[in-house]
């Protein structure tokens, strides 16, 4: 078991410094010695995703939840995977069902609400990152996300109020100030047509 585990390490220390092909090895390395290690599997998927490499992303997952299906993470890491290619119909699946096993588990239900905005339901998205906010309120994501959903829905006001919340949060984010002083702009040039 003690070389398992140091594989294992090995191919997180690999991970964290972004030699991802490297920490495959390690993952495959650890899996071999132990075909039934879920913590393995998990990480080798990250190990993938990270390479973009899907399939055998998605392949790695589905192994993890076989092997344990209430392993929350492998249902949200498996919704990441089909999440970037779009698949958005297995995502929210994935997403769902780790919501059912981890009711608050905010990182699932912000990639709820990235769903709802891509696929333009925008009522949907902003009850998804409301509950992101209620469950985690420091999540300046959230904020900015929930602040864009309300500029597509043209309550710029409260899109404005978002930004600057997500701003207050992540200080030193020049993409969130730049989003605020862009939004100002339009708000007070009158281009834009202020919901009440």
């Amino acid at each position: 078991m003690g070389s398992i585990i140091a594989h294992c390490n090995l191919g997180l220390a690999l991970y964290r410094l972004k030699d991802f092909q490297k920490a495959v090895q390690a993952f495959k390395k650890a899996i071999e010695l132990n075909p039934n290690f879920v913590n393995a599997y998990s990480s080798l998927g990250l190990a993938f995703y990270e390479q973009r490499d899907y399939p055998n992303a998605e392949k790695i997952f589905l192994k993890a939840l076989e092997l344990n299906p209430g392993i929350v993470q492998a249902h949200s890491n498996l919704g990441i995977v089909y999440l970037a290619q779009k698949d958005y119909a297995k995502a929210a699946q994935s997403f769902q069902k780790a919501i059912q096993l981890s009711p608050d588990y905010a990182g699932a239900h912000f990639n709820l609400g990235l769903i709802h905005q891509a696929q333009k339901d925008y009522a949907k998205a902003v009850q998804s990152f409301q509950k992101v906010i209620a469950l985690s309120p420091g999540y300046a994501n959230a904020h900015y996300n929930l602040g864009e959903t309300y500029v597509q829905l043209k309550e710029y006001q409260r899109g404005l109020q978002e930004f600057e919340t997500a701003l207050k949060l992540s200080s030193n984010n020049l993409f969130f100030s730049h989003r605020i002083d862009s939004l100002r702009r339009l708000i007070t040039s009158g281009s834009l047509k202020i919901k009440k």
